[in-house]
């Protein structure tokens, strides 16, 4: 049984990080015993808060000053970073996924994010749907006053 959705084949959506490949209960279920772990939290509270802002972006910004020593040293092991680094750093998402991909995860950022808590948000996409449904009303407003 799987509980996310995605392309058919399953495999991931290259065109879209944001669309979670479908992976089984005991994928899901190993996803979430290794993320839950305080260090990985720069990627599932850190990293999801980033990127829900507008999932389109392909790449996020991260204050690392905001990190706890943990989650930096995890960040800089998971991402292959020679020294750890201080201040903002810039992550490139597809190479967060396909470090991911790579790992004994063996699954998407996406994924992973949706495993590990709720399905993403797209904060971008949800106020540009309200502006339009504002902006449709009020022309509908204006159409019918002028009948």
């Amino acid at each position: 049984m799987s509980i996310l959705t995605g392309p058919p084949g399953g495999g991931p959506a290259r065109d879209n990080l944001a669309i979670p490949e479908i992976i089984d209960q005991q994928s899901v279920a190993r996803i979430r015993e290794v993320l839950s772990a305080d260090s990985w939290r720069w990627l599932t509270r850190t990293i999801r808060a980033a990127w829900e802002k507008d999932l389109s972006r392909q790449r996020v910004r991260v204050d690392l000053s905001a990190l706890s020593e943990s989650e930096t040293a995890a960040m800089a092991d998971f991402l292959g970073w020679a020294t750890h680094k201080i201040g903002t750093v810039t992550i490139s998402l597809p190479r967060l996924d396909a470090l991911l991909r790579a790992s004994g995860l063996s699954a998407g950022l996406a994924a992973c994010l949706t495993a590990t808590g709720a399905p993403l948000r797209d904060e971008a996409a949800r106020r540009r749907a309200d502006k339009a449904a504002r902006e449709a009303a009020s022309d509908q407003l204006w159409a019918e006053a002028s009948v």
